[in-house]
C-alpha cells in the first residue's frame, strides 16, 4: 500500500511537470516552428518569411498543422515515458489507465 501512495504522489508530480513544460516541433525543414505546453495550448508559433505570402498561405496552414500535430505527439510520448517510469514496479496490467490521469 505504501508503494501504491508513493507511486500516486510521483505521478501527481509527474503530471505538474509536464503541464509546466513547453515543448518544441517544426516542419517544412524548420520553416515553421511551434511550442505548446504539456496541456496542449499553443504558447508560440514562428514562420519564416519566405513562406508568408498569399500564394504560399496553403503551404504555411500545412506546414504549422503538422508542426503542431507531431507538437502533440512529443507531448504524448513524453508523458507515456514518464507515467512508465513512476509506475515501474506497481503491478498494472498493460494499457490500463489510473483514473485522474491523462
Amino acid at each position: 500500500m505504501q508503494k501504491a501512495q508513493q507511486v500516486q504522489k510521483n505521478i501527481e508530480a509527474l503530471q505538474e511537470e509536464i503541464k509546466a513544460s513547453e515543448f518544441n516541433s517544426s516542419s517544412g525543414g524548420g520553416l515553421v516552428k511551434v511550442t505548446i505546453s504539456g496541456n496542449y495550448d499553443i504558447k508560440k508559433i514562428e514562420v519564416d518569411d519566405s513562406i508568408i505570402s498569399i500564394e504560399e498561405k496553403s503551404l504555411m496552414l500545412d506546414l504549422i498543422i503538422a508542426a503542431y500535430n507531431d507538437a502533440k505527439r512529443i507531448v504524448k510520448e513524453t508523458t507515456d515515458s514518464k507515467m512508465q517510469e513512476a509506475t515501474a514496479g506497481l503491478p498494472l496490467p498493460p494499457g490500463m489507465k489510473i483514473p485522474g490521469l491523462f
